[in-house]
């Protein structure tokens, strides 16, 4: 916690039932959401981080879709042949 005067301080709290209060905070919230979804938008969190990771997975993934094809394709190829 900050003594820092500055009007320029954030919380991260969970959403109260509905209501004039949960409206008020939701219309003034950056983000709302589950905290997954609200921590995805803070770069140092781990939510983030594993997106970031997932994200970079994709492509050798994919790169191994494509030999999979290849390789079923050429196995289909000399199946026809025999």
């Amino acid at each position: 916690m900050s003594d820092d005067p500055s009007p320029e301080l954030f919380a991260i709290v969970p959403i109260p039932p509905p209501g004039t209060y949960r409206d008020t905070l939701q219309r003034d919230a950056i983000v709302t959401g589950s905290l997954d979804e609200v921590m995805e938008y803070i770069p140092q969190s781990l939510s983030r981080l594993e997106v970031e990771e997932l994200r970079a997975s994709i492509p050798p993934i994919l790169e191994q879709l494509k030999l999979f094809e290849r390789q079923k394709s050429e196995l289909k190829d000399i199946t026809n042949v025999v």
